[in-house]
């Protein structure tokens, strides 16, 4: 059989490996900054505090809502690499909205 035949497949797989990874690892990757603090960006200026980790507030379902809306809050102003992420689209969007239109 010819050569580059043969090393076909090998590469394919080698590939699929290597794209398999590369998506575990970013998959991943805000739960890593979650427990080792990876991203040493700036805080973003916002206008308000992040929200703090929530109390459970009593039994019943009342309680577990209102629980479960604080876990919501609190996980969204602390994803893992969310400083990094707002600083690349406060600079996607000066970078789009900030050039002269040119007619």
């Amino acid at each position: 059989m010819n050569r580059v035949t043969d090393n076909q497949p090998s590469r394919r797989a080698r590939a699929d490996w290597v794209l398999i990874a590369a998506f575990l690892v970013l998959l991943w990757m805000p739960t890593l900054d979650n427990f080792f603090n990876l991203d040493h960006s700036r805080q973003p200026g916002e206008n308000r505090l992040p929200a703090s980790f929530p109390k459970w507030q009593g039994a019943g379902l009342d309680g577990a809502q209102k629980y479960i809306v604080g876990l919501d809050d609190y996980f969204s102003d602390h994803f893992g690499f969310r400083k990094q992420l707002i600083r690349w689209f406060s600079e996607l969007e000066n970078w789009t909205f900030s050039r002269p239109q040119r007619l």
